[in-house]
């Protein structure tokens, strides 16, 4: 046995170099720090919002982002809205101690929050397993910024950064046009609307387990479901979906509000996202009312 590992200690050195090397980059994570590499939604929110703890955050999809303007809202919820953000994020996040959130907890839900398979973000960082090397979970980001800065830094030509574009999350501006809207619709109709209730089976487990989390820590909950164009009624899914949140929260104190058919039409870009120019400040509106209650 000691003569095996006398014969291997080069490796075991090397590997052991090679874990702590690891972990030195991944504490230093050049990738969230610098802007040669591009970001997730994620990394944009904890740019605006540096602090360790953010005592009120509104969490969703992209849903929450084009429905909530925090720099124009006066209830102070930090937008925690994020492309293909899913419940099962939103426990990634609280319990991989990636947020911490000091007081309130609004959770935007829809049909998609709930939505198992729905494609996701794969560089959000609770999605790195836990042996996985810092440089290979964030291979695409490294490739991409050598291809976009190095290269041409090795030509002798200018970088310029665009910050701004950088780091803002997607909103949608002006509502489209009828023919794009029912191609929309009948793409959600086949693709969406008849997934069967075991088809959101983890990110229900998850629900449950985000409010358990914010019971034990202190931390009060408000559900609200987003609004949705009622220019496409919902699928009877949507019902079980409401259902067991409603159950859930039930043995609580955390509250339930649905503001799914509260806006017009015209208010939204498309099925599921307020426009910037009417539903946006709306939303941001009555939610900052709605928060005072």
């Amino acid at each position: 046995m000691l003569r095996t590992i006398r014969r291997s200690a080069f490796l075991i050195v090397l590997l052991i170099g090679f874990v702590l090397a690891d972990k030195l980059i991944a504490a230093w994570d050049p990738v969230s720090r610098y802007d040669a590499f591009s970001k997730n939604d994620f990394q944009r929110t904890v740019d605006v919002h540096p602090d360790k703890v953010w005592p009120k955050v509104i969490f969703g999809n992209s849903s929450v982002i084009a429905a909530y303007d925090e720099t124009k809202s006066t209830a102070g919820y930090v937008n925690l809205g994020m492309n293909y953000g899913k419940i099962t994020d939103l426990d990634a996040m609280l319990r991989g101690g990636f947020i911490h959130v000091g007081e309130e907890l609004v959770i935007g839900l829809n049909l998609f929050a709930f939505l198992d398979e729905l494609p996701t973000d794969p560089s959000y960082p609770w999605h790195r397993r836990a042996f996985e090397p810092y440089l290979y979970f964030n291979r695409d980001q490294l490739t991409n910024a050598a291809h976009k800065y190095v290269i041409p830094m090795l030509k002798g030509e200018s970088i310029v950064i665009n910050r701004k574009k950088l780091y803002a999350k997607e909103l949608y501006y002006g509502t489209l046009k009828p023919a794009d809207l029912q191609k929309k619709m009948d793409e959600y109709k086949a693709t969406y609307y008849k997934e069967p209730i075991d088809s959101f089976a983890r990110n229900l487990d998850a629900f449950d387990d985000v409010i358990a989390f914010a019971k034990d820590n202190g931390i009060r909950v408000r559900v609200l479901w987003m609004p949705w164009n009622r220019t496409l009624p919902s699928p009877p899914t949507v019902d079980e979906l409401k259902a067991h949140v409603k159950d859930e929260l039930a043995s609580t104190d955390f509250t339930y509000t649905d503001w799914m058919d509260k806006f017009e039409p015209k208010q939204f870009h498309d099925l599921g996202h307020l426009n910037v120019e009417r539903g946006r400040p709306a939303f941001t509106k009555e939610l900052d009312l709605w928060a005072a209650k």
